[in-house]
């Protein structure tokens, strides 16, 4: 099982600099820029495919669950 605190520790560094920061400015790299801002789109592309299996597993869920109280109601009437 993946460690559930696993980071890229290349975004760790970047994320390390900009905290260093403070109220000073930074400089980075046009190649800097483009890759963080790459990872960041990453990230958020994958959270939304989270977002949306939750949101299918849920569904799942409800549906499921209707069914077993379905059954259920219909044992109660027969016993």
């Amino acid at each position: 099982m993946a460690d559930k605190h696993q980071t890229i520790p290349e975004v760790d560094q970047v994320l390390a600099r900009l905290r260093q920061v403070g109220d000073n400015s930074i400089t980075l790299s046009r190649d800097d820029v483009r890759w963080l801002l790459a990872e960041i789109d990453g990230g958020r592309e994958a959270f939304g495919a989270v977002v949306q299996k939750k949101n299918g597993l849920e569904q799942q869920a409800k549906q499921m669950r209707r069914t077993i109280d379905d059954l259920s109601a219909l044992l109660r009437k027969k016993n």
